[in-house]
């Protein structure tokens, strides 16, 4: 594991530089700020661990060699709907979905 402290200090800094005008949906605060807002009380060391390449072998998931192909073959799915332009009925009835 690698201790992290000026990687913290560093998305401080950048958090403060992404601050925007403040409007009623986010506070005034980008995405990435608003995070790091949230974490702030989570100060000291943090840990990171260099994963082994298969996030869902990491998440000691069943059959995890199985998941990538499955989440690509789901995305070529999904984009062929998109394509098409097909409404979720005509898609399962493609799809043998009932």
């Amino acid at each position: 594991m690698t201790m992290i402290t000026e990687e913290c200090h560093r998305e401080e800094m950048q958090a403060f530089a992404t601050r925007r005008p403040a409007d009623a949906k986010t506070g005034g605060i980008s995405a990435p700020a608003r995070h790091l807002r949230t974490n702030r009380k989570e100060r000291g060391t943090r840990r990171v661990e260099k994963g082994s390449g298969n996030v869902f072998a990491d998440l000691s998931l069943p059959h995890p060699e199985q998941e990538p192909l499955k989440a690509k073959l789901t995305l070529q799915i999904y984009r062929l709907i998109k394509r098409r332009d097909l409404k979720q009925a005509e898609a399962g009835k493609i799809l043998g979905i009932q």
